[in-house]
């Protein structure tokens, strides 16, 4: 992950909750907000600069 790269977090409609990064790597699929959330935030938390965005899913 790039320092100014951004982790996406998108929900799903069958709950699941996905992460990717800027460029289209997933990052994974989790089954609650909130775990997508602290998996996202250890990611940025390790990489100054990054950031998180949040994506409507559908």
């Amino acid at each position: 992950m790039a320092a100014n790269e951004r982790v996406v977090v998108t929900a799903q409609n069958n709950g699941v909750w996905r992460v990717e990064f800027d460029g289209g790597r997933s990052g994974g699929s989790f089954k609650s907000c909130k775990a997508a959330l602290a998996y996202a935030g250890d990611l940025v938390d390790q990489h100054p600069g990054a950031g998180i965005r949040l994506q409507p899913g559908g």
